[in-house]
């Protein structure tokens, strides 16, 4: 089923009559929702089942905002949960996609990016692309919504007037792949953790994609760690999430220090493993 702001675009997976009218079935997560009739090309072309399914396996639309015309907008009623190409709104299985997509990016790039070179927003936008295409249909583009994060600890909202920083973000993003730190002693790790760090921290509070800003910031880091002859962490970053989010909120107020520190304990730790 194509992604489409407009359930008159959607090819439905079966109708049933009720009295004089009909109600049309639409699937999603492997259940069905129930939604308005279709177009007449729809109708005049749709390839349907015949066998309605089970009482237990009709549910209502399970998206809010179903209306919209910005699909970033269209969310799952129970978990906030995007629309996506999936089909689902059970995030345990999004994430497991969206984690052997990122794996599937980091082999790529290893094999084709020119790491003597240095790299562009631009080029971290088509990095997200690639990384979320089969997933979201916002894909590579800049959020156009606001969003929050909460935890035990903690909350965050991030205004679209964040958005205003990226042009700085650019250039910092441009002179820090521009830069060599060089690899073989302590003092090398320090200051590339904390150029990382303050890349890292500026990418997020900025947060300027809808999904992904995270794995994505962690990329940016370990590409401009192997450009530089220093092993990728990026992976293995989040070991304990609330101190780990504590310390990018830190990094929010200009306080790149905290992070700095677990990046560059990160490095010492895979150089001596």
């Amino acid at each position: 089923m194509k992604i489409t702001a407009n359930i008159k675009d959607f090819y439905y997976a079966f109708c049933i009559h009720k009295e004089r009218s009909k109600l049309y079935f639409y699937e999603t997560d492997k259940k069905y929702f129930i939604a308005e009739k279709p177009g007449r090309k729809i109708l005049e072309n749709s390839v349907i089942r015949k066998k309605a399914p089970s009482a237990k396996s009709i549910i209502e639309n399970p998206w809010i905002n179903w209306e919209n015309n910005n699909p970033e907008f269209i969310t799952s009623k129970d978990n906030g949960l995007p629309i996506n190409y999936l089909k689902t709104t059970n995030q345990d299985f999004v994430q497991l996609i969206e984690d052997k997509n990122l794996v599937d990016l980091y082999s790529k790039l290893v094999k084709t990016l020119d790491i003597s070179k240095p790299f562009s927003f631009d080029d971290v936008c088509r990095w997200h692309y690639e990384f979320l295409k089969h997933i979201y249909p916002f894909a590579g583009n800049i959020r156009s919504v606001e969003m929050s994060k909460k935890t035990d600890s903690s909350s965050w909202l991030w205004k679209l007037e964040f958005l205003k920083g990226i042009p700085d973000l650019k250039k910092l993003i441009i002179n820090v792949s521009s830069t060599e730190f060089g690899n073989s002693t302590k003092g090398d790790v320090k200051i590339i953790s904390d150029k990382i760090s303050e890349l890292m921290s500026e990418f997020l509070f900025i947060h300027p994609f809808r999904e992904g800003n995270g794995r994505i910031c962690r990329l940016i880091g370990d590409i401009i760690l192997a450009k530089n002859g220093f092993p990728m962490i990026g992976m293995n970053l989040k070991t304990k999430e609330d101190y780990y989010i504590k310390c990018v909120q830190e990094g929010y107020n200009k306080n790149y220090k905290p992070l700095s520190k677990i990046i560059e304990e990160k490095i010492i730790w895979k150089m001596d493993s």
